[in-house]
């Protein structure tokens, strides 16, 4: 079998999995969706600096960055964990040792996965965002921050299964990590941490990820950091999960 239908093989075999798995399908779908209609109800929610929610059209440009960075975690990081934990912990993975199938090649093939998962994701929440009165603006600073962000967690996702061996501390990290960092910097807005915290969130990729979304879909230049943030994630966490992430 050759490389690429080796991809294709393990990332259709986890579309289908996914799809006929309860569980998966609350954190692609359901959760998000829930998340979506509860926060367009919740006044004064939005993240945004008070000058933005003025110039803005409708809050939906402040809603949805945070919106698409909560359910591209629950898809690309916590489905991710969970799955590899699973496989780790039932000798899946172990069993891949034995096959012609590379390391790389899986990373590559579940990344894949999870951006067709989360382009399905995005399009359901935007079409039910539209419904709800929204009025999409789209710039390129939003396309590259989500496929930096389904790098990046895909690869943390990794990382955190292989430092852990898919016990359930990884589960535990990975919705502890979820609500920490969704709670911090996303839901409560960045400003109102202390000078010293906010450097931290600032190395957050879902503070990142919310950063340029929100100002790509006001059309403005997202600041530098952000950049930088997203980016270095998105460059090290590939490294680091072929590092930690093995078949045994």
């Amino acid at each position: 079998m050759s490389k690429t239908k080796r991809i294709r093989s393990v990332a259709t075999a986890d579309l289908r999995t996914a799809l006929k798995d309860p569980a998966q399908l609350l954190l692609i779908f359901v959760l998000p969706l829930l998340a979506l209609l509860i926060l367009s109800q919740v006044t004064g929610f939005f993240l945004l600096e008070a000058g933005d929610a003025v110039e803005t059209s409708t809050s939906g440009n402040m809603l949805m960055p945070v919106a698409l960075t909560a359910s591209l975690m629950l898809c690309a990081f916590v489905r991710l964990v969970t799955t590899l934990s699973h496989d780790v912990s039932s000798g899946t993975i172990s069993r891949y040792a034995m096959t012609s199938l590379r390391l790389h090649e899986f990373f590559l093939a579940r990344t894949i996965s999870n951006a067709i998962f989360f382009s399905i994701q995005a399009t359901f929440l935007a079409a039910v965002a539209y419904v709800l009165g929204w009025q999409p603006q789209f710039t390129w600073h939003i396309a590259a921050g989500l496929a930096l962000g389904v790098l990046a967690f895909t690869s943390f996702a990794f990382v955190i299964t292989g430092l852990t061996k898919g016990s359930a501390a990884a589960l535990a990290f990975a919705y502890g990590f979820f609500f920490i960092a969704i709670l911090c910097g996303v839901l409560i807005a960045r400003d109102a941490f202390p000078s010293s915290a906010q450097v931290f969130l600032e190395a957050l990729p879902t503070t990142a990820l919310v950063e340029l979304s929100s100002k790509g879909f006001l059309y403005r230049l997202p600041p530098q950091w952000a950049w930088i943030s997203l980016g270095a994630w998105a460059a090290v966490t590939p490294v680091a999960a072929m590092k930690v992430f093995r078949w045994k």
